[in-house]
């Protein structure tokens, strides 16, 4: 029977047949290798990022791979843990290669205090989002 492309089973070969997939007998005709994309193996980055929020002066650390989509879900109250506290502004965020190095990431800074976490945004300045970031942290650290 034929072989169809793309689809993989543990002890699968490619171009085989019989009915031990493990000891599969190869036929005459190999299945054409195709690349169906080169997007599938490029590692997708991620980010962690940090919120304020002046309605309730709280400081938010999180990850994500895309940080305007999910600042726009804080935004509009869609995550229960952020939703007291719209709208938030995004002060600072750095990107990782991975989702674990960005879990990580996320953990330590959620370990720090907030004049610790305001001094770290300030040493890693290539970071903050925007001027606007820039002043409130300014005015944050003023307040510490």
């Amino acid at each position: 029977w034929p072989v169809r492309l793309g689809v993989r089973t543990p002890g699968f070969h490619p171009g085989s047949t019989g009915s031990n997939p493990v000891r599969a007998t190869i036929t005459k005709h190999k299945a054409k290798r195709t690349c169906t994309s080169l997007f599938l193996f490029l590692p997708m980055p991620f980010y962690v990022y940090i919120l304020y929020s002046e309605k309730t002066g709280r400081l938010y650390r999180g990850q994500t791979k895309d940080v305007q989509s999910r600042l726009s879900r804080h935004n509009r109250g869609m995550e229960p843990s952020t939703s007291s506290g719209v709208p938030w502004q995004l002060l600072w965020y750095t990107e990782k290669e991975s989702r674990s190095s960005a879990q990580v990431q996320e953990s330590k800074l959620k370990n720090l205090n907030q004049s610790r976490l305001l001094g770290l945004m300030q040493k890693y300045s290539d970071g903050i989002a925007d001027e606007a970031a820039a002043a409130r942290i300014e005015s944050l650290l003023e307040g510490c």
